[in-house]
């Protein structure tokens, strides 16, 4: 049991955080664009891909990236963090119980070994948790569809009068699928489409009065129709079982929020367009929020509590979380700056259907796993690219003075990362005539002698003589030569530094030039 467990949950991680990152990508590109027509397609398409993450993740086929191990061989993270994390031993993974091969656990020895029962359990309870909370919100959505389609059922057909007025309004549209119902139910405040199958209407008894108040029933149902003609039903119950899956990314939150308001501007403008200008269809609707009839308002999804616009003061005024929904609508039909499509085009629309859906399947192949040992040699890698260098043309190096006037060798630390097998050439020179103490590539390996001048006839007056090193660094082995010499008294090598070091003589400058690094 608690094997196939910590398999989900090992899904359940993979297909979280290729989520977040695809998420995360269309939330962007939605920020990016100001069409509502275009925010909608991205959204839509968006909320059904990340319902397939899922599925793409557990089948297993597609190739992994593992985005640590990346980043280590391209050298992004420090050589020092490297190196502890592979101090740790690496993940022990079991094979799942019908043999596939597929790991089971991705926990450190000493962590599954150790008696802390918390670090253990830690991972399975999260998982638990998860299964839990989707369950919870996936029946809660259940129970909503239920609850329309109870509400359809206990409605009572309209008037004669307000289904004339619908077919008056249907006709001259096209309809890909089912035409849509009228019905009246007495519990509800405002109108609301709905329906699976069959497109329904619902409308509250306050408006099924077309003979006397003719005018907020027409508002209502061309509004209601712009929802059926979009399918916005249909995908807001998508947006809000996406939301049940996904429930603890903050992405998936803001993109049905935003799908939402985007459908009802939309289906105002259509509206507006239909009823007469944009100021009357305004006006319209802000009579009906401020008086006995609702105004129509975003139909909710099934497994949502239908939102209610009711009477009261200043109903567009802005409050603590800021404008009201109705507000933002009355906004964009008055003083949007720019003119807006009522359909994406064609070539943008299927472009970024296919964008979105591919950028879904490659956030599948996304994972982050524990660094595996072999990259503390983060040179294997490296090995690959033979013509990888860094180059430095000057570069001095000076002691640091104390304030008893003494002097001591400082080091200098470049910002080049270094791998375990490298070539390094440079030209160098100080003033001292002794042994000079200068260290290059941290204090494992020391250049003697660097100023000795072996043939005094190749010094000019006092001018110090330019010295060639060669340091050779295979792993643990090094070897250095001075002037084409070698140096057999070279100190053990110890671990390489995680970055270009150097040690400057005692009490006089040293000079370094022609610094090239190559692995």
């Amino acid at each position: 049991m608690w094997a196939w467990t910590d398999r989900i949950g090992i899904l359940l991680f993979d297909a979280a955080f290729a989520a977040a990152v695809f998420l995360t990508l269309i939330l962007l590109a939605i920020l990016a664009c100001r069409q509502p027509a275009r925010r909608i397609l991205l959204a839509r398409v968006a909320l059904l891909a990340s319902l397939g993450i899922p599925p793409l993740v557990a089948w297993g086929h597609l190739p992994r990236l593992n985005l640590i191990d990346t980043f280590v061989e391209s050298r992004f993270f420090p050589r020092a963090l490297v190196e502890a994390a592979a101090a740790l031993e690496s993940p022990r993974e079991s094979e799942a119980p019908d043999g596939s091969g597929r790991p089971v656990l991705v926990f450190p020895d000493w962590i599954i070994e150790r008696e802390d029962v918390a670090l253990r359990w830690l991972p399975r309870g999260l998982t638990i948790m998860d299964l839990i909370c989707v369950s919870v919100g996936g029946a809660w959505l259940i129970l909503g569809i239920a609850g329309v389609q109870w509400l359809i059922d206990r409605s009572h057909p309209a008037s004669p009068e307000a289904l004339a007025m619908l077919d008056s309004l249907l006709q001259g549209r096209t309809w890909d699928g089912p035409r849509p119902g009228l019905k009246v139910c007495a519990r509800l405040k405002h109108p609301v489409v709905t329906g699976l199958r069959r497109p329904m209407i619902l409308i509250p008894e306050a408006l099924d009065q077309p003979v006397e108040h003719p005018e907020p029933l027409r508002l209502s149902l061309l509004h209601e129709l712009a929802h059926v003609e979009r399918s916005d039903h249909w995908f807001s119950t998508a947006a809000s079982l996406a939301q049940a899956i996904w429930f603890f990314l903050p992405q998936i939150w803001w993109i049905r929020a935003q799908l939402l308001i985007d459908q009802e501007f939309l289906a105002d403008r259509a509206a507006a367009d239909l009823y007469g200008t944009s100021s009357d269809y305004a006006s319209s609707l802000l009579s009906i929020a401020t008086g006995e009839p609702s105004a129509p308002s975003t139909c909710p999804d099934p497994g949502e509590r239908m939102p209610v616009v009711e009477a009261g003061p200043a109903p567009l005024g802005t409050g603590e979380e800021g404008p009201s929904p109705l507000f933002q609508r009355m906004m964009m039909l008055l003083n949007c700056p720019y003119p807006v499509e009522a359909r994406t085009p064609r070539v943008w629309s299927w472009t970024s259907r296919f964008a979105v859906v591919s950028t879904s399947i490659l956030a599948a192949c996304l994972v982050i796993r524990w660094p595996h040992p072999s990259l503390a040699d983060s040179t294997l890698a490296l090995s690959k690219s033979p013509h990888a260098r860094f180059k430095s043309t000057h570069f001095l190096a000076e002691p640091l003075s104390e304030p008893d006037g003494r002097w001591r060798s400082r080091i200098y630390v470049l910002p080049v990362m270094l791998p375990s097998r490298f070539d390094l050439d440079v030209e160098v020179r100080c003033m001292e005539r002794g042994p000079g103490q200068i260290r290059v590539v941290g204090e494992s390996i020391t250049i003697p002698a660097l100023s000795i001048i072996d043939d005094p006839a190749e010094a000019i007056g006092d001018e110090p003589y330019w010295h060639r090193v060669h340091i050779h660094r295979d792993g643990p082995e090094v070897s250095i030569s001075l002037d084409d010499r070698p140096i057999a008294d070279a100190e053990p090598a110890g671990p390489t530094p995680a970055c270009l070091t150097i040690q400057s003589p005692l009490e006089s400058p040293a000079e370094f030039r022609n610094l090239i690094i190559s692995w």
